[in-house]
């Protein structure tokens, strides 16, 4: 049901309220003077929103832990969720045509594309992926202190490209990335570190918004 919820509050409840399945396309969130202008808001960054995402995703985590409990055809499409995830996503996305329907970005925000994505983690957090096991490797694994850098700098590096997203954008990323985890999230993220080098962090946020702002 996680994919239907998005899909009847954002086409039959308005059609229903006497608007057009299109309503959405009036939005302006420089004025904020419609009720459109709000809902849309609101349906992006409201937690209630959201709700049924954090319950698919309890409910995936508990089927998880009582994996031994599950029926054998279940287990092995968790075993293999990553890789299964994964590709039924790059092959949803490169599907031509298929991104036309109605407040379809909206609607992947909302969970659409849920299943697939949580059973991509699924599959990673049971190990048995080849998916998994590829980026469980010694060489991967400084990857993960790049993760929030990223996801915090990667509309901003968006922001700032001037063509599409080539090989030098995600070059682009990780450079700000790397700015961002050695000198705001490294000193930062541990009591044990020296008030200085905490202090030096903390100014950090400031010199790195002012750089990214010189570049914009």
């Amino acid at each position: 049901c996680v994919p239907v919820v998005p899909t009847l509050l954002l086409t039959a409840v308005p059609v229903a309220a006497g608007s057009t399945i299109y309503w959405y396309k009036v939005f302006d969130g420089w004025t904020m003077t419609t009720w459109e202008d709000y809902l849309v808001v609101a349906l992006k960054f409201h937690p209630l929103c959201y709700l049924h995402i954090y319950v698919f995703g309890m409910a995936g985590a508990i089927m998880l832990q009582r994996y031994d409990e599950l029926p054998t055809a279940v287990q092995v499409v968790f075993r293999n969720g990553a890789w299964i995830g994964l590709f039924s996503l790059y092959f949803i996305f490169g599907i031509s045509g298929v991104w036309t329907f109605p407040a379809y970005k909206l609607t992947c925000r909302l969970g659409l594309l849920a299943p697939l994505q949580g059973l991509f983690l699924i599959g990673l957090a049971a190990g048995a992926d080849p998916v998994a096991q590829l980026f469980s490797l010694e060489v991967f694994q400084p990857l993960e202190n790049l993760s929030y850098p990223q996801y915090v700098f990667q509309f901003i590096a968006f922001f700032n490209w001037e063509s599409w997203m080539d090989v030098g954008f995600f070059v682009w990323l990780a450079g700000l990335s790397l700015l961002g985890y050695y000198f705001v999230q490294k000193p930062l993220r541990s009591k044990s570190t020296p008030f200085a080098t905490q202090l030096g962090g903390f100014f950090s946020i400031f010199i790195l918004a002012g750089f990214i702002g010189w570049l914009a």
